[in-house]
């Protein structure tokens, strides 16, 4: 939530809304390039951080239908040791068969 504004902000904002845009002299302020407009975001809507996000894992999704009673026993297993149910199935499917 944001907080109220004081008074000497709603003063300063008072005294700005009465200057015309034509009043404001911009020939102080740097041009920008093309690139730089390319690049730039409107104020108040951030962007992505270079290096925010998720990290490629390497996985692919892959759809396999599977017995319930194993869907369940798998599920019970990842909620009993607190590990993601991907890592669960990955232990059970990369154990030579018949063990």
């Amino acid at each position: 939530m944001a907080r109220p504004l004081t008074k000497e902000q709603k003063a300063g904002i008072e005294r700005l809304s009465g200057i015309r845009d034509e009043d404001i002299d911009f020939s102080d302020a740097p041009e920008c390039t093309d690139a730089e407009l390319a690049g730039a975001c409107r104020p108040g809507h951030g962007g992505a951080r270079p290096g925010a996000g998720r990290k490629p894992s390497g996985n692919v999704p892959l759809y396999v239908r599977v017995p319930a009673a194993w869907a369940e026993k798998w599920r019970a297993q990842a909620r009993k040791t607190k590990r993601p149910l991907s890592e669960v199935i990955l232990g059970h499917i990369s154990q030579p068969a018949g063990r």
